[in-house]
């Protein structure tokens, strides 16, 4: 799930990081705490910023407030001797 080049070309690697690291964190509260809820609440706080701060544009961005494009926009070439769309 975190790790798809098809998507994130060439951050693929820094998705896995991320995971790596959150997992890292989740295990230590876990050890810490003795329970699962430290590390559950955790993912949920991540989970919200991420659906609800900041999404990639046409997947899950229904209530996000700011949005970034997860794939290059592409435009068709311009035709000569028009300045913008004709």
């Amino acid at each position: 799930m975190h790790y798809d080049p098809e998507t994130a070309g060439a951050n693929a690697p820094f998705y896995v990081a991320s995971a790596f690291v959150f997992g890292l964190a989740a295990a230590d509260l876990t050890a810490r705490s003795g329970t699962l809820g430290p590390a559950i609440a955790l993912h949920f706080a991540i989970n919200i910023g991420a659906l609800l701060i900041t999404a990639p544009q046409g997947q899950n961005f229904g209530l996000a407030l700011q949005l970034y494009l997860s794939q290059p926009m592409t435009f068709p070439p311009a035709q000569p001797g028009c300045p913008m769309t004709c």
